[in-house]
């Protein structure tokens, strides 16, 4: 079965991530000017999900979210599979450091050990005890306990999105540090070489803020299109 077949019964094909699913920096949204500021009310069309779902014919939606975590995934893909089971999904998980959490007054926010916040900080006093803390437990969190995390939300994603008959293909956007072998037995991966390392060992450019241009997507959305239709000839 090719990619094109696997969501050939799909409605449309919606994708989950962080910045790298969403585009940052990609030219069809990016501002001009010398900082690539980036219009976040709009997703790109030109990340590798995107042209996954031009490959197989099919609508496109992006609910990624620039900065989110992998917390952030589950949760807005559950919440969406639940209103609408015929779509098809594309999933790029992110950075195993970022973490959601849900506070009384803040809502769903994510946090970043290093301060991504800076600026809310400044903005908003209260945040900086919330990231304080965040930083303190990150920062005395094992490596290998973010990875075991990650890899049960991921299985937990697709027991249920097999269970509900629902296609998805999934890659690993940007990682910390690379899987274990072992980690991907039983997973549906394509490679275990996220699309960042992917790209920066192929020597594609990047923008100012680190995120793979348009001529890298193209590429790897290629390269996982040809990579899945030989898997399952």
């Amino acid at each position: 079965m090719s990619l094109k077949d696997k969501f050939a019964g799909c409605e449309r094909i919606v994708s989950f991530g962080c910045s790298f699913t969403f585009g940052d920096e990609l030219s069809d949204i990016v501002r001009p000017g010398p900082f690539h500021d980036v219009d976040h009310k709009k997703p790109s069309n030109l990340t590798y999900a995107a042209l996954v779902a031009n490959h197989c014919e099919k609508p496109y939606l992006s609910k990624a979210i620039s900065g989110g975590s992998n917390d952030q995934i589950v949760r807005l893909l559950c919440n969406h599979i639940r209103e609408c089971p015929r779509d098809g999904i594309v999933i790029g998980w992110t950075s195993t450091i970022r973490t959601e959490y849900c506070g009384y007054e803040l809502g769903h926010q994510t946090f970043l050990t290093g301060g991504d916040y800076r600026q809310a900080v400044i903005d908003k006093p209260e945040w900086g005890i919330f990231q304080k803390a965040h930083t303190e437990i990150m920062l005395n969190t094992p490596r290998e306990h973010c990875l075991d995390t990650l890899t049960r939300n991921i299985f937990l994603v697709q027991h249920t999105l097999k269970q509900m008959n629902i296609p998805f293909v999934m890659i690993n956007a940007f990682s910390d540090f690379p899987y274990r072998k072992n980690d991907l037995v039983g997973l549906d991966f394509h490679s275990p070489q996220s699309l960042y390392e992917w790209s920066e060992s192929r020597l594609y450019a990047k923008g100012p803020y680190g995120h793979p241009l348009d001529e890298a997507h193209a590429k790897y959305a290629a390269e996982l299109i040809r990579v899945y239709d030989e898997k399952t000839a």
